[in-house]
């Protein structure tokens, strides 16, 4: 496994909890709090499926 470089590493942000929201028998769903480089704290809400990928974009008014 390749090593990152100091900044590299320095600007990775930190989860700082993670929480099971959601399990089934296909996939599973967090919620982690994570500190941004920038120290800005934010919620993200992870889907995890082995073997996939997905991107969902929400513009300002929510809308899909």
């Amino acid at each position: 496994m390749r090593k990152l470089s100091r900044n590299k590493a320095a600007s990775k942000a930190r989860i700082l909890s993670s929480r099971e929201v959601y399990r089934g028998p296909i996939f599973w769903v967090t919620t982690d709090h994570v500190l941004e480089p920038g120290g800005v704290h934010v919620r993200r809400d992870i889907v995890h499926h082995p073997g996939s990928v997905v991107i969902l974009a929400v513009d300002q008014n929510l809308s899909k």
